[in-house]
């Protein structure tokens, strides 16, 4: 699987639970929602998501800049 797929399906992972973190605040503040727990749980669920693809870009960042100080 190529590397850009990979980034690919990250951020799509990311957006999902994203969603799904803003979906389950918007009910627990209209009451919608079965528990306090499962809000928690998804909130931090797409924090941790989100801090991943972060540590990706980082890393992918000074990878591409580790390169460029190479000398040929």
């Amino acid at each position: 699987m190529p590397f850009s797929d990979l980034v690919k399906n990250l951020l799509n992972d990311v957006n999902t639970q994203q969603v799904g973190a803003q979906q389950s605040i918007q009910e627990l503040a209209s009451g919608q929602a079965d528990s306090l727990q499962g809000v928690v749980l998804n909130v931090a669920k797409s924090d941790l998501t989100f801090r991943l693809l972060m540590e990706v870009r980082d890393k992918v960042i000074a990878s591409y800049q580790e390169i460029m100080r190479m000398q040929v």
